[in-house]
């Protein structure tokens, strides 16, 4: 009939009432993480305590809880810096990844169980983002979310050139210079003359022929760019095209004087 009293780390404890064998017990509920802590155990009989028993204990880490996992913005583009927050459980760590590649390692949880990984710009496309908490060596099961980035701002070519540089009415005019990877370019030149091509897939460079040119001085080139959809401002550069070879007159039949 003792009354028995429980102390367990982190204040943990509880009270029984020992059986009319002694039996006693009581539940401290889950414990801290720690090796070699103090359970102290006290009984009561007619208003006198015991000193304490005691038994050590080693606690060791359970299943951590996933990290949540949001994006920022919402509806990102290629010009968006992306930011991946959310929540885990305190004093672990936070490992985030995109498309599997590690982004940001072991970022610390802060006292209210946030975290924040500066992830930056991502290209066009589906992107699947992954958080892991780590707590006293033990990993969770990741959290995952998925965003998708589009098509931002699309900068114009660069590194123009025309070829040759001082061209005749009679000579072909070459227009080149880089884009983006892969980007669908699209040359406007003097008399409505005009070209398109495929910017290398690696290099970006392009190139294409707006034919013979009319006759003039500092007249206007203009190239942009089209990357999923979206077009890049202007990029223009001039050039004056002089007078080519002229064509001999066509004689008629000649008579002689007197007729």
């Amino acid at each position: 009939g003792a009354s028995v009293t429980v102390s367990g780390p982190g204040g943990s404890s509880c009270t029984a009432t020992a059986d009319s064998q002694g039996v006693f017990s009581c539940s401290l509920g889950t414990l801290r993480v720690g090796a070699d802590q103090t359970i102290s155990v006290t009984q009561t009989v007619n208003g006198v305590t015991s000193e304490p028993a005691t038994v050590e204990v080693s606690v060791g880490q359970g299943t951590v809880a996933a990290p949540t996992v949001s994006m920022t913005p919402e509806t990102p583009s290629t010009d968006s810096q992306v930011v991946v927050s959310g929540t885990a459980p305190t004093g672990s760590t936070v490992t985030v990844s995109v498309d599997g590649d590690t982004v940001c390692a072991d970022v610390a949880v802060a006292e209210d169980g946030s975290y924040t990984c500066m992830v930056g710009r991502l290209p066009v496309g589906e992107h699947e983002v992954s958080a892991v908490a780590t707590l006293n060596g033990v990993a969770s099961q990741p959290g995952t979310a998925s965003m998708t980035v589009s098509q931002g701002t699309v900068a114009p070519v660069t590194g123009l050139s025309v070829s040759p540089s001082a061209p005749t009415s009679d000579q072909s005019v070459t227009v080149s210079g880089t884009a983006a990877p892969g980007a669908s370019v699209t040359v406007s030149g003097p008399g409505g003359s005009s070209c398109t091509a495929a910017a290398d897939s690696e290099t970006g460079a392009f190139s294409c022929s707006l034919g013979t040119l009319p006759v003039g001085a500092d007249q206007s080139v203009s190239v942009t760019q089209t990357v999923n959809g979206v077009t890049s401002a202007p990029a223009t550069t001039s050039l004056s095209v002089g007078q080519g070879a002229v064509a001999a007159p066509s004689a008629a039949g000649t008579r002689s004087w007197p007729w």
